[in-house]
């Protein structure tokens, strides 16, 4: 009966009251400009504005995912193997630490795997895979039991479908997530979400068309990918993220009409890196991993990877930092009940606003590469280049004119500084990643 006893009030009296409790006559500003992220939102936001903008974006009730009973996510740690006794030992440290998410990053595919799996039960936790050929994979998968092959996944190059050893068959015949739709990267670079998200539904579209051109249907085809992506420190616009990214998934993978709608159920890890993380006032770091975590948590990822805050430092990461690294994510599942609620802010009408937005202007911009050519050729990858360059000036120059503020790096800066530096790089399309404390 209440909603009967109290009228709604419209827009036009929602906007009359609120100029009177803020004694103006108008408002100052009322759309908030975005300008690193592209999207601008209105400073209020109500049901009406809501309701119109969804009339333009097909599938939108995907964003809230897949998830029926609760919110769980795992938790994981990367593992780069040099030495398999080693990694197997680190391994076996950190799941009784309560990771139950492993990332090997094998470079070496000499290595004994029986040494580097030994007492490690995969059918009980997630694993992903970086190798670099398909007769590696198979070894993996003949050693590993055939209940734990429903909780693998694999990172290959995205031209592995190239490589000598590459089988149409061998992908009928074990349907596994082996192709890694890598946004992080392109995240690390310092891309802004509309860049990450663009790039991620070209690369998935390319990936797509050319297992679908070999033959294999496209439920199959879909259940070869999988994607990661990177967590930046826009907490309510990387939860929005994670959201259109569901919606933008769907809407590709209804074009090429699969029979079974489980296929546009997309597997989402999401990374924390490195882009304004700090070793010269490390504990900062603490806050800024704890509510990227969350974005990523509350958006509804299925793994989720923190890594340590010094990981690209020249000694690599501290097991302080791993150790925290781990913690996070466990004090918001175990303290914080986080894996209770699903979409717990959804029906936020301005997050329901920059799902939408993203969504609809990420789907333009990967129109834009499929019209250059796709995501392959040189006209579409030096436009996104050029974009995301655009994206990374902008970045550097909010912090030097303190427009954007990092504590410790560009404010109040740690009187006891060490000389610490990131030494370690990496680069996606031919850009180096991007450390905010070394352009400072």
């Amino acid at each position: 009966m209440l909603f009967q006893d109290f009228k709604k009030p419209s827009l036009e009296e929602w906007k009359s009251q609120l100029l009177k409790d803020l004694k103006t006559d108008q408002f100052e500003n009322e759309w908030v400009d975005h300008h690193i992220e592209g999207i601008k939102c209105p400073a209020y936001i109500t049901a009406e504005h809501a309701s119109s903008s969804k009339e333009s974006f097909d599938n939108l009730t995907a964003d809230r995912g897949y998830l029926s009973e609760d919110n769980a996510w795992h938790n994981g740690l990367k593992i780069e193997v040099a030495d398999a006794k080693k990694a197997n030992d680190q391994a076996i440290q950190y799941l009784q630490k309560g990771v139950d998410a492993l990332y090997f990053e094998i470079s070496d595919e000499t290595i004994s795997l029986s040494e580097l799996f030994k007492g490690i039960e995969f059918q009980y936790i997630e694993t992903i895979f970086k190798v670099n050929s398909w007769t590696f994979t198979k070894q993996i998968l003949e050693i590993l039991p055939t209940t734990a092959h429903a909780h693998i996944r694999f990172s290959f190059p995205l031209d592995a479908i190239h490589l000598p050893d590459f089988s149409v068959d061998f992908l009928k015949d074990h349907p596994l997530p082996y192709f890694s739709i890598n946004g992080f990267l392109v995240q690390q670079t310092g891309a802004n979400n509309l860049e990450e998200l663009s790039y991620v539904i070209a690369q998935a579209q390319e990936v797509l068309h050319q297992l679908t051109h070999l033959g294999l249907p496209i439920d199959t085809a879909s259940a070869c990918l999988h994607v990661e992506l990177g967590i930046g420190n826009q907490y309510i616009y990387e939860i929005a993220k994670i959201r259109a990214f569901r919606t933008l998934w769907t809407n590709l993978l209804m074009a090429y009409q699969p029979e079974h709608t489980c296929s546009t159920q997309a597997r989402i890890s999401a990374h924390i890196g490195w882009v304004n993380k700090s070793l010269k006032d490390p504990y900062t770091n603490l806050l800024r991993q704890s509510t990227e975590a969350m974005s990523a948590i509350i958006g509804g990822v299925d793994l989720l990877f923190v890594h340590p805050y010094d990981a690209l430092a020249e000694n690599g990461a501290s097991e302080f930092a791993t150790q925290l690294a781990v913690n996070i994510p466990l004090i918001l599942k175990e303290e914080s009940y986080f894996d209770k609620v699903i979409d717990p802010i959804g029906g936020s009408y301005t997050l329901e606003f920059l799902t939408e937005e993203l969504a609809r202007k990420s789907w333009a911009k990967f129109l834009e590469i499929e019209n250059l050519g796709g995501i392959q050729s040189s006209a579409a990858q030096n436009g996104l280049c050029h974009s995301i360059q655009q994206t990374v000036s902008k970045r550097i120059q909010a912090l030097k004119d303190k427009k954007s503020i990092l504590i410790g790096i560009n404010q109040f800066l740690n009187p006891e500084q060490n000389n610490q530096k990131h030494e370690q790089n990496f680069s996606c399309l031919g850009l180096n990643n991007l450390i905010l404390e070394n352009e400072i």
